[in-house]
């Protein structure tokens, strides 16, 4: 399959050395900055066609899959161009960032020959797959989690679209915080209601968001998760993800699930050649079976509506201040 990227910045070089990996064919890159795409070929030590306009990009390199690496608020008119041209979209979260944003991919999708995938690829990791099924096998009551990390005012100053509410989509919750959300969802099912508040604690008058949030979410199930985030920490703490069972309590910390007395339940094996730890290190097992998926007809299982679960809880988190605020995903 002829593959693409669009968008050159910090996480094209997980998803350039998956496509390498995996002996996929990548005919282009584009980015406004030619030196830039340049650089990242460079250093991964790949050729491709570069392009500074990604319409003209798929127009003419006509890829199978473009994979999607931009600032938030690009991702949605990207992924309508390619499903508007039956090209497959695989998008780095969130996948978009306003329910405005989501109905207008929703309707291109619909029209198109295409699929779209996105990246929330901690799903893939052993420890969290582990996690959803003692959630499934012995009755989940309710997840703690915790995301405490650090971003300084340099992190924010090195990009023109974080730290801006109006392109980055939100602060620590729709930044970095997502992909954990996305577990507590993925292991409690439909979300019905949200309650919860966002502050900005060490960054005023640098960033417009929140860089610390805390939220419970209430489960159809019956299940409760408390979230934690910050970006606000002294230095980086791995994520910790606690699971109470109707049977035990099981944390998920670094590499490995402990249960209640302490021992290990299971440890990741799924170690990549490529991510930061925060990213997660599970990108080559989502991209695999996002391409496996195409090859064999089966659906991906992170599509668009799946994906917008979690944004549709932070926003709702954003509107709550302190309010419970109610769901419904049904017809997502």
């Amino acid at each position: 399959m002829k593959t693409a990227i669009i968008g050159c910045g910090a996480i094209a070089n997980t998803h350039i050395d998956v496509i390498k990996h995996l002996g996929l064919n990548l005919v282009a890159i584009c980015d406004l900055s030619e030196d830039k795409a340049s650089a990242l070929l460079g250093k991964h030590g790949v050729t491709a066609t570069i392009y500074t306009d990604y319409e003209k990009m798929l127009d003419e390199a006509k890829p199978d899959v473009v994979h999607i690496c931009t600032p938030h608020w690009e991702h949605a008119k990207m992924s309508i161009a390619a499903l508007e041209r039956n090209i497959n979209v695989l998008c780095e979260k969130p996948v978009c960032i306003s329910p405005e944003q989501y109905a207008a991919i929703k309707a291109a999708e619909k029209h198109s020959a295409a699929v779209m995938g996105v990246c929330f690829q901690n799903r893939y990791l052993e420890t969290n797959e582990k996690l959803r099924a003692l959630a499934a096998e012995e009755g989940a009551k309710g997840i703690f989690a915790a995301v405490p990390w650090s971003r300084d005012e340099n992190y924010y100053l090195s990009t023109d679209w974080r730290g801006r509410k109006a392109t980055e989509g939100g602060g620590v919750m729709m930044n970095q915080a997502i992909h954990t959300l996305d577990l507590a969802l993925w292991m409690l099912g439909n979300p019905v209601a949200v309650t919860g508040t966002v502050t900005n604690n060490h960054l005023v008058g640098t960033i417009d968001e929140e860089d610390t949030a805390e939220l419970y979410i209430e489960f159809e199930s019956g299940a409760k998760a408390n979230f934690y985030a910050t970006t606000a920490a002294v230095s980086d703490t791995p994520v910790i993800i606690s699971l109470t069972t109707k049977s035990d309590r099981y944390t998920a910390f670094g590499n490995k699930v402990f249960d209640r007395a302490g021992d290990t339940v299971v440890v990741n094996e799924k170690t990549d050649i490529i991510a930061k730890d925060y990213w997660g290190n599970g990108h080559l097992h989502l991209v695999r079976d996002f391409y496996d998926c195409l090859k064999s007809g089966r659906k991906f299982p992170i599509g668009v509506s799946e994906a917008y679960r979690a944004v549709s809880v932070i926003l709702a988190l954003y509107r709550s201040c302190g309010k419970r605020v109610e769901l419904d995903l049904s017809k997502l």
